[in-house]
């Protein structure tokens, strides 16, 4: 059915001054299905204009996303087909149905629980790399759902999330430097650089009483745009609930009428079943023979270079005691410019190794650049192997 143009949203004149403004720094660089008017609107507002955090963000976002092929366009038709996503989500409770449109404030609904879910094994089962990757992922999808949205009824659109924390453990959150939190504040700095402000509301039920003390620990890792939009709801959440959210996509567990007797998911809640986890599913490092240590003093890079002349597998494994940028990349065919392969992220490895690999099937010269971003004075000491299979062909 066409947009009916009295319905859609339109920009203010200044909205329309920053957003064409956004579009000459990037000079048709933006991708299609990022390039409407009410996205480039979200970063204006989320980044208060400032086209200065603006630009670096927006630039590495778009890199990063085609370095890990999130910018395919079937990304929501293969969400549950992902290695990643098949690999860690049967840990975590979300619910399962996309595009689940609130009319209230055209929103994406989504409902996640705490409740069984084991945050500290599950620091041993995945990587601070998958944990991030599999966060860029969850967001993507929420992106495409966000889009689509707008494009249907014309008007903003953004995720409505219901958090329900029965059964959370306060002591999880209290520590900041656990790996836990680590690894949380690098996937809170993913979220707000990448997609600032498609948060409408998340939606806090059954909080404990400590809340507030752990609050004021997990607040540190978010701006004052996102904490805004953390709602702490009391025991009559329910009506609240009903008043901001359509009962018809609010689960029966918490006020609304929807249920899912499906059998893949809890049928009250709409969430799958975590599964519990146990020493079976503990990460298990691949074996790397050559160790070696380099330092790397802040805002310096460090880089290994390898010749690749046969389609290989470059592999590398590396702990650092300090948060650390890393990708691989690779000079393109044209010459002159340094193709990026892999996203360009900061990671950590508070308990596990960071271990990745890529295939190599053009010959070359590959690097794996590191990179101490760190505010504090100090060298960053890194222990790193790297090997090269080649690919045998029959």
């Amino acid at each position: 059915m066409p947009l009916n143009e009295a319905d859609c949203y339109k920009l203010t004149e200044e909205e329309l001054k920053q957003v064409k403004e956004l579009r000459s720094i990037f000079h048709e660089k933006i991708p299609e299905d990022l390039d409407t008017d009410l996205n480039l609107r979200r970063w204006v507002h989320g980044w208060k204009g400032q086209m200065d955090e603006i630009e670096p963000r927006l630039k590495l976002y778009i890199q990063n996303r085609k370095a890990a092929k999130y910018d395919q366009p079937n990304h929501l038709d293969t969400f549950f087909d992902h290695p990643l996503v098949q690999k860690y989500f049967k840990y975590l409770a979300f619910s399962r149905e996309l595009n689940v449109i609130n009319s209230k404030d055209n929103g994406v609904f989504l409902v996640e629980r705490i409740e069984n879910v084991d945050l500290n094994n599950l620091m041993k089962v995945v990587t601070c790399g998958d944990f991030l990757h599999m966060n860029f992922i969850l967001c993507e999808g929420f992106m495409r759902q966000i889009l689509n949205q707008e494009k249907l009824s014309g008007r903003p659109s953004g995720m409505t999330i219901l958090y329900d924390m029965s059964g959370v453990k306060i002591g999880d959150f209290l520590n900041p430097n656990s790996p836990l939190m680590k690894i949380n504040k690098l996937s809170m700095g993913l979220f707000q650089d990448y997609f600032c402000d498609i948060l409408f509301k998340i939606y806090l039920i059954n909080a404990p009483s400590l809340f507030t003390v752990a609050w004021d620990v997990v607040k540190h890792f978010m701006n004052k745009n996102t904490q805004a939009k953390f709602i702490p709801l009391g025991s009559n959440y329910e009506e609240v609930l009903r008043a901001n959210i359509d009962v018809n996509i609010l689960p029966v567990r918490y006020g609304g009428t929807k249920r899912d007797d499906s059998g893949l998911v809890n049928p009250e809640t709409l969430c799958f079943e975590p599964v519990k986890i146990t020493e079976a599913d503990f990460f298990v490092a691949k074996k790397f023979d050559d160790w070696e240590v380099a330092h790397i003093k802040v805002g310096g890079k460090f880089e290994i270079k390898k010749i690749i002349e046969k389609p290989s597998t470059l592999q590398w494994q590396y702990w650092s005691n300090s948060d650390i940028d890393f990708a691989v990349l690779k000079e393109s065919s044209s010459g002159g410019i340094m193709e990026l392969l892999t996203p360009r992220m900061t990671f950590c490895t508070p308990k596990l190794p960071e271990e990745g690999e890529f295939v190599c099937k053009e010959p070359g010269e590959y690097v794996l650049e590191f990179t101490n971003n760190s505010t504090s004075w100090f060298s960053l000491k890194l222990d790193y192997a790297v090997k090269i299979e080649e690919i045998l062909t029959k």
